[in-house]
C-alpha cells in the first residue's frame, strides 16, 4: 500500500458520502477551529494537503491535513474503508501528516475525533487534552494532541 497526494475534488465524495453522511454544514477543505477551540478565519488562507492509501488502484482511506497556527498543523478528515479497518493502517496517513507538519516546521499535530475513531489515535501515540464534547457535529469528540519531536 502506498500513499498518494490527492485533490480535494477527490476526497469530498468519501467525505460526504462516507465520513460526514448527512452532514448538514456545508464541508470546506478545511477547518476554521483552533487547537484551544476558539475559531480563525485566517486559517482558510492556508494551503491543505490531502491524501489517499491506495491499494493498487483502490482507495484504502484518506486524511487531510493544515496549519492552524504557526506551530499547529491539524489533520482532519481520516476515513478507512470498513474492509481495510482494523489492520492499523490509520498509522500511514496520520504519518504523512506528521511528515507535513514536519516540513512546516510545526510542533504539535492536532485532531478532533469522534469517540468512535478515539481508539486508532491514542494507539498512533495522541493524547488527549480535553474532555468529551458534543459541540460539534458526529459527537462526542474530544481534543487530541502529538507532540512533534
Amino acid at each position: 500500500m502506498i500513499i498518494n497526494r490527492i485533490t480535494f475534488k477527490t476526497i469530498l465524495p468519501i467525505w460526504r458520502d462516507y465520513l460526514w453522511k448527512d452532514r448538514s454544514s456545508e464541508i470546506k477543505p478545511v477547518s476554521s477551529i483552533t487547537f484551544n477551540g476558539d475559531i480563525d478565519m485566517d486559517i482558510y488562507k492556508n494551503e491543505p494537503s490531502f491524501f489517499s492509501l491506495m491499494n493498487k488502484n483502490e482507495i484504502v482511506g484518506v486524511i487531510s491535513g493544515f496549519l492552524t497556527s504557526k506551530s499547529d498543523y491539524r489533520c482532519r478528515g481520516i476515513f478507512i474503508f470498513p474492509k481495510y479497518r482494523k489492520q492499523s493502517l490509520s498509522k500511514m496517513l496520520f504519518n504523512s501528516c506528521v511528515n507535513e507538519a514536519m516540513n512546516e516546521k510545526c510542533q504539535r499535530l492536532w485532531s478532533l475525533p469522534r469517540k468512535s475513531a478515539y481508539y486508532a489515535y491514542k494507539k498512533f501515540g495522541f493524547k488527549r487534552t480535553s474532555s468529551w464534547t458534543d459541540e460539534y457535529e458526529f459527537g462526542p469528540n474530544c481534543f487530541v494532541e502529538y507532540l512533534i519531536k
